[in-house]
């Protein structure tokens, strides 16, 4: 979302003067851009408008602004070119590249015209497309800032030809200034920099909760240290593949038990983290006393959620600085308001009442760090929002300030758009695991999937919580060792993580309430209900329907199955939408697979997983016994709506004109649904399963959604040609993990903009079900809204 405000208002929620004497700087005077006039093209526009700020000393002293318009960091795979940027003058870049870790605000160059201004369309100018292209140009760059260092905040100077704007990014939205003249008011731009020069680190965006580390800091040589090897004192490693078998720990006299090593893959992951010069940092996590932090070293993410908008969560394989010990380390901004729990409080929950197979909480807590937006913006929402930012937070004042005095009557006649908040906020958890998309063998699939489908169990029963986002990504393998038979063997074990989205089931006879302004999840795994009624409740149907997603969508990408083109077919059945009174909602493939009790190949038959043709696929025994109880569902619920219907037309619509009464449901379709209540038949099926049948050991076939060179067998009767899949496989070619805001109405953004992500391309089925492929690129749309 992006919100318009003068430049005082601009000046006093985020430029304020300093009030220590010691950060004052002489206020620039007589400085003028008359030598910008006349330029002939965008690098003539730059390299005028450069030369007369580094000229001017006192104008922006302390830094300097460095071009970059001809070449990019080689770190970078994106190959991403701003214009010029503004770094602190004693460590300024001298080779014509972008330095995304050093630079404190980016500058772009435009020649100049309303298609060139990004902000142009959303006061009022309907052509919008340029002005959505340069927006998405430049919050691409927002969006690499952050992600090459740790801010809560941007700050980018558009120059426009001879206007200009200042903006300022952060996770909730931007804010940007009304365009001005820098020419006919040379002194309104060299308050901006002036101001800008005197602000803190803190107040640049810089976050002040982590350190960068130079090379020769020692916890710089420390990392390197122990992504080599185990220190001294520290056991040996241990291979994660299942089945290994390692002697149990020695005890010693005393009655100690020897420690035991860690698993290879955890170190190896880290020390991919270390590569490619990647930043290094020691972040503080907040721990249950009061101003007291404990500290954990950090490279790249193993995990990061792309674009500008959103929670932009990011995991780190983090070292305790303490112990030495490998943890897990999860940065994000969580929706910040009344009645919702933090993901930490949530896990101490589950903890307490002895909720198995959940990741273990170490320290957790909010950094007093807040986005802005909220303080400009008023939420146009029933959902009751936080109101206020958390005492103590950083720059709540200041913005709150600038709030008071906006309240013109233009403002007033503004819609005023839905607007998220954000807390930054930082979780460490024992368990470093492995992505679902690592597994090997169908049975390892199952396994892993029965596991969560029981600590989802205990979480319904025992803490009387429902997780809200069971999806691919949320699932994960825990190597485990299990003694037998005298000895520690590796067994591949389910993890349930990322409850910060799940919500107390409500006692009975109450309703739920909503407590965010938006639905959330990830919409791929979404049950077809939650994506088709906007307003229902979740229920365990709803999880168990996205479990039963999981299976297939591993199934399909790295097994065996008569699907020919595993690409296609999981962006129709999971990605696609339908687009209806301009709301998205569940798309065709997947509503008629659950209507139907069906799952189509997409070429003409069923979904079908392959072995030997002695014996049936346990994942076909999966779909046969669960899609009846799907299909019995979903004609349960018509049966309801057509009831409501009938209800509605004869008492208040036309009371004088009968309706034919809908026809009862058979007893049998009413028990099937109601078996979908509980967890107790789908779990008792995967138990079943795995307990008797014999599970192939050669259907595991890769990712099929990956560029193939040489023909995959796919099923008994066909094979695949090699062919290019252009599914998005970015990162480490994980599955297209979305979050959903589904009530769109008139706040969307382009529609990629609508979720978080970790990669990847939507369908979105315009009417009656015509595909659309739509582009990633960000886009802030005049009511756009974004989770």
């Amino acid at each position: 979302m992006s919100y318009c405000v003068t430049a005082s208002e601009f000046f006093e929620s985020f430029l304020p003067i300093p009030t220590d004497s010691r950060r004052m700087k002489p206020k620039p005077v007589g400085i003028n851009f008359t030598k910008v006039q006349g330029f002939t093209s965008e690098r003539d526009l730059a390299e005028r408008w450069v030369a007369v700020v580094n000229n001017a000393k006192t104008l922006c002293a302390g830094y300097a602004v460095c071009l970059s318009q001809d070449r990019w960091d080689p770190a970078d795979s994106n190959k991403l070119k701003v214009d010029a940027a503004i770094y602190p003058r004693r460590k300024h870049p001298t080779d014509g590249r972008p330095h995304w870790g050093r630079q404190r605000a980016l500058v772009e160059f435009k020649k100049g015209g309303t298609d060139s201004d990004p902000f142009h369309d959303l006061l009022g100018d309907a052509q919008a497309q340029k002005p959505t292209e340069v927006r998405g140009q430049l919050a691409s760059y927002s969006a690499y800032s952050f992600s090459r260092q740790q801010r809560t905040a941007n700050f980018l100077f558009l120059i426009n030809g001879t206007e200009a704007r200042v903006t300022r990014w952060e996770r909730a939205g931007t804010i940007f200034t009304e365009a001005f003249d820098y020419v006919q008011d040379p002194d309104l731009m060299c308050e901006f920099l002036w101001r800008f020069s005197m602000l803190t680190e803190e107040d640049q965006g810089l976050d002040p909760t982590a350190k960068l580390l130079g090379k020769n800091h020692k916890f710089f040589k420390l990392m390197d240290r122990i992504a080599e090897s185990p220190l001294e004192g520290q056991p040996e490693d241990i291979c994660e593949d299942e089945g290994t078998v390692i002697s149990l720990p020695s005890t010693s006299s005393s009655g100690k038990t020897a420690p035991i090593g860690v698993f290879k893959y955890v170190r190896e992951k880290f020390a991919a983290s270390l590569e490619d010069d990647a930043p290094r940092y020691r972040l503080s996590v907040p721990t249950d006393r009061p101003g007291r932090f404990k500290y954990y070293l950090v490279g790249k993410p193993v995990f990061e959620a792309s674009g500008m908008l959103g929670r932009g969560t990011r995991g780190y394989i983090a070292i305790d600085v303490h112990t030495k010990r490998f943890v897990w380390l999860k940065d994000t901004w969580r929706a910040y308001y009344v009645n919702v729990d933090p993901e930490g409080e949530i896990l101490r929950k589950l903890q307490d009442q002895n909720v198995a197979r959940i990741p273990t909480l170490l320290h957790a807590g909010d950094l007093q760090q807040e986005t802005q937006m909220h303080y400009h913006c008023k939420p146009d929402s029933e959902v009751q929002d936080s109101g206020e930012a958390s005492e103590g937070s950083r720059g709540s004042k200041r913005a709150r300030s600038g709030t008071s005095k906006s309240s013109t009557d233009d403002k007033k006649q503004r819609k005023q758009p839905r607007v998220r908040h954000f807390s930054h906020y930082r979780i460490v958890v024992d368990e470093v695991c492995l992505r679902l998309n690592e597994f090997k063998t169908s049975r390892q699939l199952i396994q892993v999937v029965l596991d969560c489908v029981e600590a989802h169990e205990e979480a319904v029963t025992k803490a009387k919580l429902i997780h809200g986002d069971i999806s691919f990504g949320n699932v994960l393998i825990l190597p485990t060792l299990v003694e037998k038979d005298g000895q520690l063997v590796v067994e591949w074990r389910g993890i349930l993580a990322d409850w910060e989205l799940s919500k107390p089931i409500p006692e009975d006879g109450k309703a739920a309430r909503a407590r965010q302004p938006e639905r959330m999840g990830t919409w791929q795994f979404m049950s077809a209900a939650l994506l088709t009624w906007l307003r229902m409740p979740i229920a365990v149907e709803d999880e168990v329907e996205s479990f039963f997603y999981i299976i297939i969508y591993g199934g399909v990408r790295f097994l065996r199955s008569s699907v020919h083109e595993a690409a296609p077919f999981l962006r129709s059945f999971f990605d696609s939408v339908l687009l209806e009174k301009n709301q998205y909602r569940c798309g065709l493939v997947k509503w008629t697979s659950m209507l139907g009790g069906v799952i189509s190949n997409g070429s003409g038959s069923t979904l079908r997983f392959s072995r030997n043709k002695k014996k049936e696929h346990p994942l076909n025994l999966i779909i046969a016994d669960m899609l009846p109880l799907f299909k019995a569902r979903y004609a349960v619920i018509d049966f309801k709506q057509e009831r409501v219907k009938w209800r509605i037309t004869n008492k208040l619509k036309n009371p004088g004109t009968e309706m034919e009464l809908p026809a009862s449901l058979d007893q049998s379709v009413i028990d099937s649904a109601a078996q979908l209540k509980t967890h107790a038949h789908f779990k008792a099926l995967l138990r079943r399963l795995l307990a008797e049948e014999s599970w192939p050991t050669e259907d595991y076939v890769g990712d099929l959604t990956l560029p193939r060179v040489a023909p995959v067998k796919n099923d008994d009767n066909a094979v695949d040609e090699d062919s290019s899949s252009d599914y998005d496989q970015s990162g480490d070619s994980s599955p297209t993990i979305k979050r959903a805001k589904l009530e769109a109405d008139e706040d969307m953004a382009i529609f990629g903009e609508l979720f978080e992500t970790e990669e990847g391309k939507m369908n979105v089925d315009q009417g009656a079900g015509t595909s659309t492929s739509t582009s990633r690129r960000f886009a802030a749309s005049r009511k756009s809204t974004r989770r």
